[in-house]
């Protein structure tokens, strides 16, 4: 198993953890909200000088964000380049096989793109998910976690964080579902504002037109 326990390391480093899809908002205009409000943190976060993206390979909100943060490292900024690592934790090596399809040819598709995989263990065993969650936040001094407050995984991580004494941001109940791009300029920088505007304008043209931005 693979160290990332450094202080250097863990400061630098943010994981998530939320709900699996079938708990997350089924609205197109609250789940339009969670993705806004994920983009803004993962943004103030890289403008925080976060550079390790640290996700738990479950199939929900753990792949919205580690797409999220590939998509950030298409991004090619030229008068600040910032080069970020997405990190995926797998609890055990065959925990995709009773997925459905699209969930695991998506699952597969972002491992290939990350800069590593640390897988825990071969075969699943009693606390498994557990270990995942624990190693996740002891390597990291900041957690993004979309938590509706019932049971389960990201529950326990939750729990966990606040044990180790590190930031939470919830995006369940975040005020940042209540922000426009005009409070978003009031409250970064400027550069991490403009980061914001162009990663949501890329977004919404479905990339078309801005090959010059977009590592081919």
């Amino acid at each position: 198993m693979k160290i990332m326990n450094k202080e250097s390391k863990r400061n630098k480093a943010l994981c998530f953890s939320g709900h699996r899809t079938e708990k997350l908002p089924k609205n197109k205009d609250k789940f339009t909200d969670l993705l806004r409000d994920l983009s803004i943190e993962i943004d103030k976060a890289i403008s925080e000088d976060y550079d390790t993206f640290i996700f738990g390979a479950c199939y929900g909100f753990d792949l919205i964000c580690a797409e999220q943060v590939l998509l950030r490292k298409q991004i090619i900024q030229y008068t600040n380049p910032v080069n970020i690592k997405l990190i995926a934790v797998v609890p055990f090596e065959e925990q995709a096989a009773k997925w459905k399809e699209q969930d695991r040819d998506k699952y597969f598709n972002i491992l290939s793109k990350c800069d590593d995989v640390i897988i825990l263990n071969k075969h699943f065993k009693t606390g498994c998910y557990h270990e995942r969650n624990r190693y996740m936040v002891d390597n990291s001094s900041k957690l993004i976690c979309y938590y509706d407050g019932s049971g389960g995984g990201t529950g326990y991580t939750v729990e966990y964080a606040k044990k180790r004494s590190i930031e939470i941001v919830n995006l369940c109940t975040s005020v940042t579902s209540h922000f426009n791009y005009a409070d978003i300029d009031r409250i970064f920088d400027e550069q991490a504002a403009y980061r914001i505007k162009i990663h949501a304008i890329i977004r919404n043209c479905q990339y078309l037109g801005v090959k010059g931005l977009i590592r081919e």
